[in-house]
């Protein structure tokens, strides 16, 4: 599954099994697609409340049965269940083999049985900072030097608008998605004013 890119033409989407998915497939068509028409399969799964699983855990599960990255969406794991959204030519092969994750058991439900919210939590937060440039806001945002932050940004770790961006003086608008790996996902919002000493007030929503 891509990173979705969101320059493209009006015959060119991005659907990743849900709202606001992070991983998603590209459809081009003439006309405008609707869920069903995406190759993506919700599997859910089932395990005890006391058991802990993370997204890692799965994803090494599923990396562990040969599974290619790119057919893997997104993994939520809330308490108790988990959905994996992927290519729907190998959930059958899932099917048939993931029944552990880790030394955990796991059982493959029917998705009108999976007690998991689709609708992420998000918190808005508030920073100052002294130009709307990419490495500006992410150091605001992860607590790194600026110098810890251009390594992370020139590294491929940063996305805008869910394409990877090395360019750490790019200017970020509002309404730019910003997606940094191991800190989440962020939407900057509207400039809410300046300090006395003319640095910039904005407000960024945090996907938790």
């Amino acid at each position: 599954m891509l990173e979705k890119h969101l320059s493209f033409s009006d015959s060119i989407s991005f659907y990743g099994g849900y709202d606001n998915a992070q991983r998603t497939v590209m459809g081009s068509c003439i006309y405008e697609l609707e869920p069903e028409d995406y190759p993506i399969k919700k599997l859910c799964f089932k395990f005890r409340k006391t058991d802990k699983l993370s997204h890692r855990d799965f994803l090494g599960s599923l990396m562990g049965l040969g599974i290619e990255r790119d057919c893997v969406g997104d993994i939520l794991v809330g308490e108790g269940y988990a959905a994996v959204f992927v290519k729907d030519e190998i959930a059958p092969y899932i099917d048939s083999q993931l029944s552990k994750v880790g030394r955990v058991g796991v059982t493959l439900i029917d998705e009108k049985d999976c007690r998991l919210s689709f609708t992420p939590e998000t918190e808005i937060k508030s920073v100052i900072v002294s130009s709307m440039r990419l490495d500006v806001i992410v150091a605001a945002l992860t607590n790194l030097s600026r110098g810890k932050t251009s390594e992370l940004i020139v590294s491929g770790k940063v996305f805008v608008n869910y394409s990877e961006c090395k360019n750490t003086s790019l200017i970020l608008k509002e309404n730019d998605i910003l997606t940094i790996r191991g800190n989440g996902k962020f939407i900057v919002k509207e400039q809410s004013g300046t300090t006395k000493k003319g640095r910039i007030k904005i407000n960024i929503v945090h996907y938790r």
